[in-house]
This record gives C-alpha cells, sequence and structure tokens, in this order.
C-alpha cells in the first residue's frame, strides 16, 4: 500500500500544483541489499553531518498588491456562490491552497489596474525597453524642448521676446559650427520670408557701418571737394545720387504728418481690437470650462458603478454629485501628465475650438481610466460612508442583538444578519458588499 501522504509534488512554476501518482504496477522490483565486506587497507570516510533541509521561503507581495485583497475575495466569494460553497469548503482546508490562488488574481488585478490590455502593455514594453529609465530618459528630452519653446515663442510684460538672447546663447555653446552656419543661412532665409523687416534691420546695420567707420563723413567732404574743384564738377552728381540712396540708412527723416496720422489710427484699430480678442477670449474660455465640466460630469454619473451608488437611498443625491466632482478632480490631475491628451486639448483651445476639444476629452475620458479613478476615490469615501450609516441607525434604532439557536452539541449559528468588527455579514456567514451593508442598515432604521 502506498502512503499518499509522502508522494512529493513537482514545483512546474504555475499557480498550481501537479501531483503525479506513481505507476508502480511496471516497476522495476528493488534489489535486496547485500552486506558490504570492509576494506581494511581502506581510510574511513569522515562523516559530515547533512543540515535539516529549509523550505523555500514564499516571496512577499508588493505593497501594491495588497490594495486588491477586498476585490479578489468578492470575486472568490462570487465562484464560490456558483459552487454552492463547495469551493469555500476545500478553500477552507487547504489555506495554502487560497493563497496560491488569490496571490495571482491580486496581481493580475493590480496590472489590470494599470494597462487595460495585455497587448498595450507589450506595446509601451517595446518602445520603453528598459522601462522607467526609458521613460525618464525621454522626460528629460522633452522638458529641454519645452525649454526651447519657452525661450522661443513667449514675451515678456512689455510684448519683447526676451528669451531670445539665451536662446542663441545655448546654440552656440552646444555647437559652435552648427551655430555659425545657421547664422550664415539666417539672412538668405530671412531677406526670402519677409523682405520688409529684413531691410530695415540691415538698413539700420548699413547706417551705423557707415557712420562707425567714418565712410559717411569721407563720402560728405569728396562731396564738397569735387563741387569747389573745377576739374572734379562732372562727378558731382553721381555723388549725390550715392548719397541720397545712403541718407535713409544713416539719418532719421522727420515723420511726414499724414504718416503719423496714420500710424496713430492704425495704433487704435489695432487697440480695439485686442480688446474684441479679449472678449472672445473669455467667453471661450467660460464655455470651455462649463461645458467641459459637464460633460465630465455626464461620463461619470453614467459609469455603471455610479449607477449602482444612485440605488443606495442612504446615499443624498449631493454627496453622489460630491464623489462625481472629486472623481472629475482626480481625471483631470491624472490627465495633466499626459503628453498626448495636453498637446490635443491645448491646440483645440488655442485655436478656440470648442467642439474640437470636448472631443479630445471624451476620446481620453475612457471607461477603464474612469473606472480606475471611481475605485481609488470610493476607497477614501467608503469607509466614511459606511461609518455614518452605522452612526445614523445606532441613534434612531439602538445596538441590534443578533439572534442565534442552539442546537442540541450546543453551538450557536445565526438566524439573521450580524455584524461583526464593523463588517456585515449574512446569516450563512457569507460577508456583505457595501451596498449590501447599507440597504440593510436602511431596513433597520
Amino acid at each position: 500500500m502506498i502512503d499518499d501522504t509522502n508522494t512529493p509534488t513537482i514545483d512546474t512554476g504555475l499557480d498550481f500544483d501537479i501531483n503525479v501518482d506513481a505507476d508502480v504496477s511496471n516497476a522495476t522490483p528493488a534489489l535486496e541489499p547485500t552486506q558490504d565486506v570492509p576494506d581494511i587497507n581502506k581510510e574511513p570516510e569522515p562523516q559530515i553531518e547533512q543540515e535539516p533541509e529549509q523550505k523555500p521561503q514564499q516571496p512577499q507581495e508588493e505593497p501594491e498588491v495588497q490594495d486588491f485583497r477586498a476585490l479578489v475575495g468578492r470575486r472568490l466569494i462570487n465562484i464560490n456562490n456558483k459552487t454552492k460553497g463547495e469551493l469555500g469548503i476545500i478553500l477552507k482546508k487547504y489555506p495554502e491552497v487560497r493563497n496560491m490562488i488569490e496571490a495571482p488574481l491580486r496581481r493580475e488585478a493590480a496590472y489590470r489596474d494599470i494597462f487595460p490590455t495585455v497587448a498595450e502593455a507589450k506595446q509601451i514594453r517595446e518602445r520603453f525597453p528598459n522601462g522607467l529609465q526609458d521613460v525618464q530618459a525621454l522626460e528629460s528630452d522633452v522638458h529641454e524642448i519645452e525649454e526651447t519653446d519657452n525661450l522661443t515663442y513667449n514675451k515678456d510684460e512689455d510684448g519683447n521676446y526676451s528669451g531670445h538672447p539665451q536662446l542663441i546663447n545655448n546654440i552656440f555653446n552646444s555647437d559652435r559650427q552648427a551655430a555659425v552656419a545657421l547664422f550664415k543661412t539666417l539672412p538668405k532665409e530671412w531677406a526670402r520670408l519677409d523682405r520688409d523687416s529684413y531691410n530695415e534691420v540691415m538698413g539700420k546695420i548699413v547706417g551705423a557701418t557707415l557712420t562707425g567707420t567714418g565712410s559717411w563723413e569721407q563720402l560728405i567732404d569728396l562731396r564738397e571737394h569735387a563741387a569747389n574743384t573745377k576739374e572734379l564738377n562732372s562727378i558731382v552728381p553721381a555723388l549725390d545720387k550715392i548719397l541720397n540712396r545712403l541718407t535713409p540708412f544713416v539719418e532719421d527723416r522727420p515723420p511726414d504728418a499724414n504718416a503719423t496720422a496714420l500710424e496713430r489710427e492704425r495704433q487704435s484699430i489695432a487697440r480695439d481690437r485686442e480688446k474684441t480678442n479679449q472678449t472672445i477670449q473669455q467667453q471661450f474660455h467660460q464655455s470651455f470650462e462649463r461645458d467641459g465640466l459637464k460633460q465630465q460630469r455626464e461620463i461619470v454619473g453614467q459609469h455603471r458603478i455610479m449607477q449602482k451608488l444612485a440605488t443606495v437611498k442612504s446615499i443624498t443625491p449631493q454627496k453622489r454629485a460630491e464623489i462625481i466632482d472629486k472623481v472629475c478632480l482626480k481625471m483631470q490631475q491624472y490627465l495633466k501628465k499626459s503628453p498626448s491628451f495636453m498637446r490635443g486639448i491645448t491646440n483645440a483651445y488655442n485655436s478656440r475650438n470648442l467642439d474640437e476639444a470636448l472631443k479630445v476629452q471624451r476620446a481620453n475620458w475612457n471607461e477603464w481610466l474612469v473606472t480606475r479613478m471611481i475605485r481609488d476615490v470610493m476607497k477614501v469615501e467608503t469607509p466614511q460612508l459606511v461609518s455614518n450609516n452605522k452612526s445614523t441607525v445606532q441613534r434612531r434604532a439602538g445596538t441590534t442583538t443578533v439572534k442565534t439557536d442552539t442546537t442540541d452539541n450546543g453551538s450557536k449559528s445565526p438566524t439573521s444578519p450580524y455584524q461583526v468588527n464593523g463588517q456585515w455579514y449574512h446569516k450563512d456567514g457569507r460577508r456583505m458588499t457595501t451596498s449590501e451593508a447599507m440597504r440593510h442598515a436602511m431596513t433597520m432604521a
């Protein structure tokens, strides 16, 4: 007869053990032990004390996994109900099997809380083979790009681009050869893209060069000398033509009255346009916040968890609205860290496209992410709700005594729902969910 209790189990690395029953029908019979003849010429071997075999320690779960104990417990209760209680009997008899089932379920729930699908997790890992290290390197690159954009496009209080000198210094210090090549190419491209601004700036450079080197005074002296010398009078018209062309670069012409009035009118129109633009921007911003928040509340309010929460009579509409607002705020804070979401919503906001902004919002407020935010909020709110409801029930009806029946062997079994350490249970021992506990407490009021 084979004792199954000594049958070894094979560690397959799975979430369960595979027991291998030995087939002894065709087994080779063991040989009878023979008596060893001692060898008098052989030195005796030293006796080595064998250390007791240590059982491998079970790996400790990560702290993040512990948050899903209640979720996995509810899943096992549902499965136990489907098996008419047979699973619970087995798990109670074999605690190690229960842990072997619960641990992978908790880990799976933790991963599902972060990644909605395995395919998405695989794609992210393929793009970031080194995991967090690659993400941190990418964030560093994005930060450098943002700093460059701020120096390039941001204006100061006076409307000037005060960051441009710093931007030029950064480029020059980073790669001097590339910076010089850029500066040489810049004038040609500038003249092609905007001729008027190019002529304005380059004209001042020409004038500063003529006066700084003394060339302008030399030309004037040469013209005066040619005018006073009979033999050189013929070149005076040519010198006058040159001086007339260079005069606007060297001397500031007195403003024309018509030009001054035209410039004043242009500035007035620009101010009016700026005021109108500010008014339109304020109206769009109000619509953006109002319609955006309205859509967010609708998305959260129509979620299946919030719909179930609406059936709990002990939760007032005001409290439910407060929970919805907390979920919306948590979603907003979470999505601020998403570059793709912020890029899309920023482009829609800057272009004042409200429909596009709402579309971007709907695309990112998906069910998986909303579920995660609701669960995080309810993790904080549920203990308070249960505590408040318990206090209300105790004030209205006082402490409820659990009714029990005494059987022949003296054991006691509850005949109605009962409460232990603040947690409600059905009379058959099943733990109540939060909504079931609230409904039961309300019936006692």
